[in-house]
């Protein structure tokens, strides 16, 4: 019994890692495009930017189906275990809406986030606030972190 505990535990925490890892490549990735592409002459637009973006986004709920599908169809199949599997598409989902790939980019490969002075055009909520800058991004990374604790929290529970 000790053992399968211990052997689910590094399902979970391994998991846990392959999606941290996910997000940090990403960001990665991001930054190629929106700073090294822009040292070799690419001009921002609209055009290619949209595609990109939804690209990007796609890319990140395709992530997270697939993780949450291969929880489920890796697992004993219990009702725990869809819990688990759901909790895991759902924190995906939550952190990308929550921007932690860009805390990613600006931290791990940009040098550090911007002044708060600077409004993130980039970002779909500022056409619904009106605003968008740093410390904002911030707080909602947090709420969205907040918001897959819970989700681990209800997933857990019997």
């Amino acid at each position: 019994m000790f053992n399968e505990a211990v052997a689910g535990f590094r399902t979970e925490i391994s998991f846990a890692l392959l999606v941290l890892l996910f997000f940090c490549l990403m960001s990665r990735m991001d930054y190629v495009v929106n700073l090294t592409l822009y040292d070799y002459g690419l001009r921002f637009s609209y055009e290619w930017a949209e595609g990109y973006w939804v690209t990007y986004n796609a890319i990140f709920v395709t992530f997270a189906l697939a993780m949450s599908c291969a929880y489920w169809f890796g697992s004993h199949k219990t009702r725990r275990d869809m819990k688990f599997s759901i909790a895991l598409l759902t924190t995906i989902v939550f952190l990308t809406v929550g921007g932690l790939q860009d805390i990613m980019f600006f931290v791990f490969w940009a040098g550090g986030l911007p002044p708060s002075n600077i409004v993130w055009w980039w970002s779909p909520l500022t056409n619904l606030i009106g605003t968008w800058n740093s410390t904002i991004q911030i707080g909602f990374t947090t709420l969205m972190v907040g918001a897959s604790i819970c989700t681990w929290i209800l997933a857990t529970k019997k």
